[in-house]
């Protein structure tokens, strides 16, 4: 597992780019699990009221429910629905909502993007088991579903960790896995971090992962996410979030 990410000391004032990245992690985590990163963002509390009156809880995506499959909500990630990930914190740009194009699965995952269908049908064809292909499509279903009710992170989160220690060289793994994890201890961006870390070590073509890990390092530190962020773009990943101009268009610039 790569090294742990050390934190940059919080910092208790209200700037420009706290509110944007307030509004944007909004979209998937809601106004609840927003607050649960607002200290390891370095942003003051007070931002959170004044992201709300900006609208951050509307944004799409909104408010997740609570719990699903007793994990907590919030889309990143993965950085899907909203999220880095797929959507991410929630990560990952818009993973959608139930009323976008589907794959029409139980499980349904919008067709393209992000934690989308086109990017399972691509990762799990390097599978040439099929048991181990049929377990991480259904962890990456509950994972990333544009349901968001019927999300299950810590079920994916449990398989995943079994799959890893059959194959510990697929990267779509860590790079699932780091989205979920984020999703149910969204206060702490570390452990997911290492996480797509080692899927880009395993992989350095894997955009989706590359995207996730520019849009959490947002939470601290730019120098390293812009390019991070500069290779997703290259690899074609959309950029679901708008992070770029919300806080890469300088500094991909100057690099």
């Amino acid at each position: 597992m790569a090294a742990r990410f050390r934190r940059r000391p919080a910092m208790r004032r209200r700037t420009k780019g706290c509110l944007e990245m307030l509004r944007l992690l909004a979209r998937g985590l809601g106004m609840a699990g927003l607050v649960s990163v607002v200290l390891s963002a370095g942003c003051a509390k007070d931002d959170v009221e004044e992201a709300r009156k900006r609208g951050a809880g509307s944004e799409t995506g909104g408010s997740a429910p609570s719990t699903v499959s007793g994990s907590p909500q919030g889309d990143m990630p993965g950085m899907a629905g909203g999220s880095p990930h797929g959507g991410m914190p929630s990560l990952g740009g818009s993973l959608g909502n139930t009323t976008d194009p589907n794959d029409g699965n139980a499980l349904p995952l919008k067709l393209t993007g992000l934690g989308s269908a086109a990017e399972l049908q691509r990762e799990v064809a390097k599978l040439k088991d099929k048991n181990e292909a049929a377990a991480f499509e259904h962890a990456f279903r509950l994972t990333f579903t544009s349901d968001k009710m019927k999300r299950g992170y810590r079920e994916a989160s449990t398989t995943l960790a079994e799959l890893i220690t059959t194959n510990p060289n697929f990267a779509p793994a860590y790079r699932t896995l780091a989205y979920a994890e984020f999703n149910m201890n969204v206060s702490d961006p570390n452990e997911p971090l290492a996480l797509y870390q080692k899927s880009v070590d395993l992989d350095p073509q894997y955009g989706e992962a590359h995207y996730a890990m520019a849009f959490m390092y947002t939470m601290v530190d730019l120098e390293k996410g812009v390019e991070h962020y500069k290779k997703a773009m290259a690899l074609g990943v959309p950029d679901e979030r708008n992070i770029g101009p919300n806080f890469y268009a300088h500094a991909a610039e100057t690099h």
